[in-house]
């Protein structure tokens, strides 16, 4: 299909039943009858195609990494779309750490430090305890839940 010369904005977003939706915050969407003209938009998905939308459903909706929503994006670019996609999260990082992973990176701040023996740290505890608050602080800067 030829792609449209008009470029039209658009952000994914998880639905609550857990689908990629298309959201086109510039496109409202016009039926018959309906009184909140500026509270309707367009939207898009998989199952169901071009569908209205309100800003207070999608207010409810967790906006989609690029993995998650590069299926609905090719399937619109295939329908000619040409898109400017409005997302801001990225694939990377990961959402959270498992135990296994926050205790490998503990461990690998640990030996970093204990390989520097004139750090000032006194004792392996306080070694240990540095390390813990380096990835915690990690953590919170990155968004990133870690488990241990």
């Amino acid at each position: 299909m030829k792609k449209d010369t008009q470029i039209t904005e658009v952000k994914f977003y998880i639905a609550e039943s857990k689908e990629i939706l298309a959201f086109f915050p510039k496109e409202h969407y016009y039926f018959k009858d309906h009184k909140d003209y500026n509270e309707v938009f367009t939207s898009y998905a998989h199952v169901g195609q071009h569908s209205a939308c309100s800003k207070y459903y999608i207010g409810r909706c967790q906006e989609a990494r690029p993995k998650e929503f590069a299926d609905l994006q090719k399937e619109l670019e295939g329908l000619g779309y040409n898109l400017k996609v409005l997302n801001t999260l990225k694939d990377f990082p990961p959402a959270s750490l498992s135990y296994e992973q926050t205790e490998v990176l503990i461990n690998e701040i640990y030996n970093s430090i204990m390989a520097q023996p004139d750090n000032g740290l006194g004792e392996v505890g306080d070694v240990k305890t540095e390390a813990e608050r380096i990835v915690t602080e990690w953590g919170q800067k990155c968004n990133i839940e870690l488990n241990f």
